[in-house]
């Protein structure tokens, strides 16, 4: 049985296989950088590397989709919902065909998103679960449910319009010189004192453009241009600000030139 919960089973929806590696090289570059042995625990990635070790060693129960968890006057069925994190799911209690949303969906605010593409078409799905009542994982109980995911929606969209209208106006496909995510976040957070936080929204958001056909990135080029000068001292991030990298380890969203396609409709 798991060694943390002693006799007491832990389901869980099982990481993907391309996050467990991505966790194992960010352990293993930051081990690299301390100069640790093997089977050391890296102080700059000791977060990713105790994730790694629950998912590899704890011998977990995998929950899957559609999957339906039975108890006494209680159904619970599982829904794949990845986007805040790429193992998270939300479960749906038949019986009152309520939801509980986790951390994809809060009693307040908005959810912090690690690949809002998959987070996106996460909050569709749960859109159509229709369910009035939703427990978040933080905040008060939901009441309207469906009007509260569409609110969600609708947040991520308008971010969205702006990302793609600004990386139109400063890149597009037909001019073809492209630009950096830290030139389109300073033409949009003109008066932020965070900068490199909203970078990493506004990274976020290239990605799902991306993903959608919208925008296009390149490699890193060989010989830095000016428009690569503040992006590339910003090679380095901090845990969470691109939902990838870790201190000390080099994240190549951040040296990458954007360029967008130019779309027919509206996002």
């Amino acid at each position: 049985m798991i060694k943390e919960f002693g006799a007491t089973p832990v389901y869980k929806l099982p990481s993907p296989q391309w996050e467990i590696e991505r966790r194992m090289e960010v352990v293993r570059e930051a081990r690299e950088f301390e100069g640790l042995a093997a089977h050391e625990v890296p102080k700059t990635a000791e977060l990713t590397w105790q994730g790694l070790d629950f998912e590899l060693n704890s011998g977990y129960s995998k929950l899957k989709e559609g999957q339906c968890i039975r108890t006494q006057g209680a159904t619970l069925t599982i829904y794949v919902t990845p986007g805040h994190a790429p193992d998270h799911c939300v479960i749906r209690l038949e019986e009152e065909a309520a939801l509980f949303s986790g951390d994809h969906v809060l009693g307040w605010g908005t959810s912090w998103v690690d690949d809002l593409f998959q987070y996106t078409q996460s909050l569709h799905k749960i859109k159509a679960l229709a369910c009035k009542r939703v427990f978040p994982g933080h905040g008060p109980m939901i009441t309207n449910g469906p009007a509260h995911v569409e609110r969600y929606i609708e947040h991520r969209r308008l971010r969205e319009i702006q990302v793609y209208d600004a990386l139109l106006a400063l890149a597009p496909l037909s001019r073809g010189a492209p630009t950096t995510s830290r030139v389109v976040t300073l033409a949009i957070y003109r008066d932020t004192k965070d900068i490199d936080r909203a970078e990493g929204n506004v990274l976020k958001i290239l990605a799902k453009l991306r993903a959608d056909g919208k925008a296009m990135s390149l490699d890193p080029p060989g010989n830095v241009s000016s428009l690569d000068d503040v992006a590339q001292d910003e090679e380095r991030k901090e845990t969470g600000s691109d939902g990838r990298s870790e201190p000390g380890v080099a994240s190549k969203e951040y040296t990458r030139k954007w360029l967008a396609l130019e779309s027919k409709g509206r996002l």
